[in-house]
């Protein structure tokens, strides 16, 4: 719907003792409601609960996913029927309070793939950027097939002295990206080529990423295509093990001594060169995508529960992100010369270094999110115990032990890391779980 017509009345996650799936927009009978992206019509009509409502299935090519829209008076009111093919921001129907309602309002799902019950997605991290219906533009760029803006980008960024491409890196890769939606960093586990990238090894076919970084901060262009680098693990943004078509992978090669783990990793820093090319590049990339740094990850960020990842380490995602926001805002920073020159003396100080938190394998599965599905035992003992623990802090936000992970739960999350000076994130993951020391419901 357009700016000025419509207020956020209800939000994703727990309400009324249950989950609801979608955001509200309140908004007077018959305002407008408009395609938040292209696709077709492939439901339309009556529905239990909305009374009416239009499903519309939008390919890859148009951003992939569903959207539902719910609760107007005549589905059919504009003339479209089922299998019409629909542009981001075309009219579709008018708001009205039909099935359950306690007034006109338009209800919104996002579902990552085909419509499914319990499938469904925050839809305000996927608006994010949105433009207003009424526009020639879609409602956001889908970044599919190669991605061969990545060495001029990178160097008109860095500096053509920072990065270097490899021979056919422009057709070199897995296939075609869906969508690039982010920047996920990792370390190689060792020494490591930029040639070793583009190979793979014995069991993993090159190539493992889009970027290596040496350890002298040389950034090697090795592929525009998919890489086998995220494999299995979960975004809020990302589908279930789908990272290597929606994320670019950055390899940064690290540790340079034997022995490293996840128990004693703080001992291994990063070089300076390696830390400021992590940074720029990452910011390059983002905002040539349009993005802002809360689209940069780790691998232990999204496969830590999945594999038992903990790449990169010794590197805080948080304080990466904030270096990240401050290069695409434009910051100078000390000691180094505006965006696309040299680096003069490298002068970023490396990340603060937190105590190690030794993450037992009880938590290794642990993954909690808004808007996973519910009601959940695991998410119910995390409220069960934020509440006991910290009745008088974290636990005051929690709201009802129910087993949804809804806004509250994870107000209450943030919270608690904030305190414990863990990542920001919302989300239980190992880390946070041990700093909790959740009890794992099998």
């Amino acid at each position: 719907m357009k700016s000025g017509t419509y207020r956020l009345s209800s939000g994703f996650g727990a309400r009324w003792g249950t989950n609801h799936n979608g955001l509200d927009f309140a908004a007077n009978d018959g305002t407008p409601i408009y395609a938040a992206q292209a696709g077709t019509v492939v439901h339309i009509g009556a529905a239990q609960g909305f009374g009416q409502w239009i499903v519309i299935d939008h390919p890859a090519a148009d951003g992939g996913g569903t959207t539902v829209y719910g609760h107007m008076w005549n589905a059919f009111a504009t003339g479209l029927k089922q299998g019409d093919r629909v542009r981001a921001g075309q009219l579709i129907a008018y708001v009205g309070s039909n099935g359950q309602s306690t007034g006109p309002h338009l209800h919104f799902e996002v579902h990552p793939t085909v419509w499914r019950m319990g499938s469904q997605v925050d839809p305000q991290p996927w608006l994010a950027g949105a433009l207003d219906p009424g526009t020639e533009e879609p409602v956001a760029k889908i970044w599919s097939g190669r991605m061969t803006w990545l060495y001029d980008v990178l160097a008109a960024e860095l500096g053509a002295d920072r990065v270097v491409a490899m021979d056919g890196w422009k057709t070199r890769g897995h296939g075609d990206f869906k969508d690039v939606r982010g920047v996920m960093l990792h370390h190689t586990g060792g020494r490591a080529s930029a040639a070793s990238i583009r190979d793979g090894r014995p069991d993993l076919a090159g190539p493992l990423s889009n970027l290596h970084i040496g350890m002298d901060g040389k950034v090697t262009v090795v592929a525009a295509g998919v890489c086998w680098h995220a494999g299995s693990g979960s975004l809020p943004w990302v589908q279930t093990n789908m990272g290597n078509w929606y994320l670019l992978g950055v390899e940064c090669e690290w540790p340079y001594r034997a022995g490293i783990n996840d128990r004693n990793q703080w001992s291994e820093r990063w070089t300076d060169a390696q830390v400021i090319a992590m940074r720029d590049a990452s910011a390059a990339m983002l905002g040539y995508l349009g993005y802002k740094e809360d689209r940069l990850t780790m691998h232990k960020t999204y496969a830590g529960a999945a594999q038992g990842k903990w790449d990169p380490g010794n590197m805080d995602l948080g304080w990466m992100q904030r270096e990240v926001r401050k290069d695409i805002d434009g910051f100078v920073f000390p000691g180094e010369r505006p965006e696309g020159a040299s680096i003069v003396v490298p002068s970023t100080p490396p990340p603060v270094q937190k105590p190690p938190v030794t993450v037992p394998g009880a938590w290794a599965d642990i993954l909690l999110y808004r808007g996973m599905p519910g009601p959940d035992a695991q998410v119910r003992e995390l409220q069960r115990r934020l509440k006991a623990a910290y009745a008088n802090s974290h636990g005051r936000l929690v709201g009802e032990i129910d087993g949804w992970f809804g806004a509250r739960t994870e107000s209450a999350v943030s919270s608690f890391q904030r305190a414990a000076g863990l990542d920001v994130d919302g989300i239980v993951g190992p880390m946070t779980a041990a700093a909790l020391q959740l009890k794992v419901v099998k």
